[in-house]
């Protein structure tokens, strides 16, 4: 019978350990998914930015050389944002 307590409670200890790593998890999944958000509407204002100082509403209103000027300084500018 002793046994089968020292098991039992061998058994809670790791399911409060399992629990308690979840949560870190969790939190760590929850920062990590704000960090996103917040870099997502970084670039979404950076993005428009680029759209203002182009004059248009899409790049698909650029010909192909604005278009590849236009998507060149998008990728250069927020890189070295970034770096």
């Amino acid at each position: 019978m002793k046994e089968h307590v020292l098991s039992f409670s061998n058994w809670l200890v790791e399911q409060k350990e399992t629990e308690v790593l979840a949560e870190k998890e969790a939190k760590v999944l929850a920062e990590k998914e704000t960090e996103v958000l917040a870099e997502k509407e970084e670039y979404k204002e950076f993005f428009n930015k680029k759209l203002e100082k182009f004059k248009v509403k899409s790049p698909n209103e650029l010909d192909d050389e604005k278009k590849k000027e236009f998507f060149d300084e998008i990728e250069k500018e927020w890189d070295s944002e970034k770096a």
